[in-house]
């Protein structure tokens, strides 16, 4: 396949067979190939335009689909909206129609779980580690969102 644009190619063909029509009577046995290459040049055009009318609608569907799409996207989002406002946002009725139920979040204790430290090895002495942890800054309280009340 030539690299010349389409345009160019079908416009060379055309000149070419005008003027191999034009001089015929000089050029015997040229007429079929002649014939041959007008019948290209008419299906070459005839395939071009089918194929840009193609091609436009093409985009104008994919438009359409991106569109509609869109708009899926948008009813989807409302009506999961509605359910969960209908049911509450945390009901388990929410699986039947794909919607995970918001759980409630674990608050965390302000009491820090320690484990019990071993017994003092003698009256007055701190265990062992004890005396460590009791030196080292508390540790801070976990930020988290405040509660809405």
């Amino acid at each position: 396949m030539s690299k010349m644009s389409f345009a160019a190619q079908t416009n060379g063909w055309e000149l070419l067979a005008a003027t191999v029509l034009k001089h015929a009577e000089e050029l015997p046995g040229t007429a079929a190939y002649r014939a041959d290459l007008v019948k290209a040049l008419e299906d070459a055009r005839q395939s071009r335009s089918e194929h840009l009318q193609l091609r436009s609608e093409t985009l104008q569907a994919a438009q359409r689909m991106r569109e509609a799409i869109v708009r899926g996207e948008d009813a989807e989002r409302r009506l999961r909206r509605l359910l969960q406002a209908i049911h509450g946002a945390t009901d388990s009725k929410l699986l039947r129609y794909g919607i995970q139920p918001h759980r409630e979040r674990r608050r965390p204790t302000d009491e820090a779980e320690v484990p019990e430290a071993a017994a003092p090895d003698a009256p007055g002495e701190p265990a062992a580690g004890e005396a460590e942890a009791s030196e080292a800054p508390p540790a801070p309280k976990p930020r988290g969102r405040r509660s809405r009340r």
